[in-house]
């Protein structure tokens, strides 16, 4: 939604928030993962680098460009991800990974019940995906109004 054109007091926004008149307070840190079901794995050519997913069919979100950096050597990279399915819903994605149709990069909020399930596993053990995080967004307004309100009590 936009929060303004759309007249919200209040929005819920993940991953990370680009610059405005909107005021943002982080509530929670988020850890994506790289994973794929394992009935994909199965049918696939392994997946044992970031620069691997360039051959395989990847889910996308609203985040094409998967940075990675490597556990031990910290070495750092960043893959332009392509693949036949987007959808800017995390639970569509999450869905579309279950069933086979490729690899997806979600958060945990999303992934972890199926990861746990064995739904889907995890790939790239070797390479961390640098942290997300969930925040409440609001317009000043809003932050002017509520202390109005305060200041007259």
């Amino acid at each position: 939604v936009d929060l303004m054109a759309d007249n919200y007091d209040l929005v819920v926004r993940a991953g990370k928030l680009e610059d405005s008149n909107l005021v943002a307070r982080r509530i929670m840190a988020t850890s994506p993962e790289v994973v794929a079901s394992p009935a994909y794995l199965a049918v696939h050519e392994p997946i044992q680098t970031p620069t691997d997913l360039l051959q395989h069919n990847c889910l996308c979100g609203t985040i094409t460009q998967w940075s990675f950096q490597h556990i031990n050597t910290g070495e750092e990279i960043d893959i332009k991800v392509s693949g036949s399915f987007t959808a800017a819903n995390g639970h569509i994605v999450l869905r579309a990974a279950e069933e086979g149709f490729g690899v997806a990069r979600l958060s945990n909020i999303y992934a972890a019940k199926a990861i746990a399930e064995g739904r889907l596993v995890p790939v790239l053990n070797d390479w961390a995906v640098p942290p997300g995080q969930i925040s409440l967004v609001y317009p000043k307004v809003v932050l002017v109004e509520v202390w109005r309100s305060l200041l007259s009590l």
